[in-house]
């Protein structure tokens, strides 16, 4: 699949920018993501939220399409933000503390990604968190997620 495919699949970009609400993020990582688009957003071509990637539900031929739906919804796993940039494509897991469970989280649907959205692009994992664990870093590298700290500000004052 070419990257015009995957734009048709996945539907338009968004623009990057700060909004008051990001499809099922919840507060902490509205405010961690909306702090990446003010530091950042200039560098994104586009994003698009709440991608589904991953087996659905299994669901048997008697089923009808809004069971199908269903599963899909439920089932599968939400990546929170696809960022197209000029380079390539990023997997995004948004959280308030980058850990090793936001590194698993990234690296599945990064591969994920690639599996149900092949394209030319490359395709990177990332965290964007508040704050990242100190031996999260060296790891990440090393199975191709970038991480990007943004800072708490919830805890400045």
């Amino acid at each position: 699949m070419d990257w015009a495919a995957v734009q048709r699949v996945l539907g338009p970009w968004q623009k990057p920018v700060v909004m008051s609400r990001y499809p099922h993020m919840m507060y902490q990582d509205r405010v961690i993501w909306s702090r990446f688009l003010t530091y950042r957003g200039e560098e994104l071509e586009g994003v698009w939220y709440d991608v589904l990637v991953g087996t659905p539900i299994a669901t048997g031929p008697e089923a009808t399409d809004a069971e199908r739906r269903l599963a899909r919804g439920t089932g599968c796993k939400r990546i929170d933000v696809v960022i197209a940039w000029r380079r390539g494509i990023s997997v995004v897991e948004v959280k308030p503390f980058g850990n090793h469970a936001a590194l698993g989280q990234a690296v599945l649907y990064r591969d994920l990604f690639v599996h149900d959205f092949p394209t030319v692009r490359p395709v990177l994992g990332m965290i964007v968190c508040g704050e990242a664990d100190v031996d999260l870093d060296r790891v990440a590298r090393t199975v191709g997620v970038d991480i990007a700290a943004v800072g708490t500000p919830w805890e400045e004052a």
